[in-house]
């Protein structure tokens, strides 16, 4: 019983200085894509994001792209949206046959950067941004005189949140996290309420150059 135990403890132990340490002293494991590069190091993260608006879950896209300033400062830029037929305006100025309602947001993105040099790192994103939401009638989108958009408005959004990344080449990780996105001055698409929620991503981060 003794030796099953010491062994678990060794095998949790010996787990734990390997996730701990940099890939150049675990050469069995692989390399941070952070790991021996220069500052100005450009990352692009390709995510899927699953997101709520007006209280329903719905799928989305995310990309980020930035630069490591300091090994422990990511700062770029970040885009993201959701499409859906799911969802309607309360009272549309005119009959709708086929709704699409449009969620996207363009914004600044800065994250602090955790155990950079580790298999598993931890970083805390914050952005802001402009957001836009567009209702519109794809039935109506093929006329000559009408775009099909019933709806359109643009309001201020900012995200903060955690992200998790497992380092599975020296140039690839996957990542995943959670986020809360919170808006001010929606107009006629809805109101803040609808647009204040928390949202979950997972994807690859890679780096560039």
């Amino acid at each position: 019983m003794k030796k099953l135990a010491l062994s678990a403890a060794m095998s949790v132990f010996i787990l734990f200085t390997a996730f701990g340490q940099s890939g150049d002293e675990n050469p069995a494991i692989a390399k941070s894509i952070f790991k021996g590069l220069e500052p100005s190091m450009a990352v692009l993260d390709v995510e899927y994001k699953h997101t709520d608006l007006f209280g329903q879950s719905l799928p989305g896209f995310g990309i980020n792209m930035g630069v490591v300033l300091g090994k422990h400062w990511l700062t770029g830029f970040t885009f993201n949206g959701a499409v859906t037929s799911q969802l309607s305006m309360g009272d549309p100025p005119v009959d709708v046959v086929n709704p699409r309602y449009s969620y996207f947001y363009a914004g600044w993105n800065n994250e602090v950067l955790l155990f950079p040099n580790a298999v598993v790192n931890v970083s805390f994103p914050l952005s802001l941004g402009v957001a836009g939401a567009t209702f519109s009638d794809r039935y109506l989108q093929g006329s000559m005189n009408y775009s099909g958009r019933i709806d359109q408005d643009y309001f201020f959004a900012a995200e903060a949140g955690v992200r998790v990344s497992v380092n599975l080449f020296e140039r690839m990780a996957l990542s995943g996290g959670a986020s809360y996105r919170a808006v001010q001055g929606v107009g006629s698409a809805g109101t803040d309420d609808d647009f204040n929620a928390p949202f979950f991503n997972l994807g690859l981060r890679f780096k560039l150059f």
